[in-house]
């Protein structure tokens, strides 16, 4: 009996890692944070239903002067190596974090990047029309121009201690 649920489980759960949706777009910094300790903004989008999430958060830590982003880009097949990556408008491109082979026990991927890294990830993510993407999973980057140029001096003023 446990086998068949077993299996059960697996075939789902293969089922809706097969499942390609429409790439989702972020019109907005829809997470926002000032307060002092953190500032923080980040992009939380829905990857074809509510359960499933993906989006990048980027936090400058005042006390410590600090950036760090994560990117969100949820669960991928066993088969599949993922790896994050972005593309701005113009074909600039990067790519960075560990490259991962999923396995049968494969989770969710939650690349962090730290440092220099850090702002070179949100000079490149945080451009009107930039595809984030690990391979498997990708958003767009939609919000206007202006208000990613804010948000990443806004990041960099906090790091550097003028908040």
């Amino acid at each position: 009996m446990r086998a068949i649920i077993l299996a059960a489980a697996m075939l789902i759960a293969s089922v809706v890692l097969a499942e390609k949706v429409r790439t989702p777009e972020a019109a907005a910094f829809n997470i926002t944070v000032r307060d002092d300790t953190n500032l923080v903004y980040g992009m939380h989008l829905y990857l074809g239903n509510e359960s499933a999430k993906i989006g990048m958060y980027a936090v400058c830590h005042h006390g410590k002067r600090t950036l760090e982003v994560t990117m969100v880009f949820g669960a991928f097949p066993a088969d599949i190596p993922v790896q994050a990556a972005i593309r701005t408008a113009d074909g600039d491109g990067w790519h960075g974090g560990p490259r991962l082979a999923g396995s049968p026990m494969s989770g969710f991927h939650e690349p962090r990047f730290t440092g220099g890294e850090a702002f070179e990830v949100i000079d490149h993510a945080f451009r009107k029309d930039s595809l984030i993407s690990n391979g498997w999973n990708s958003f767009w980057n939609r919000i206007p121009q202006e208000v990613n140029a804010r948000v990443r001096d806004d990041l960099a003023n906090c790091v550097a201690g003028r908040h």
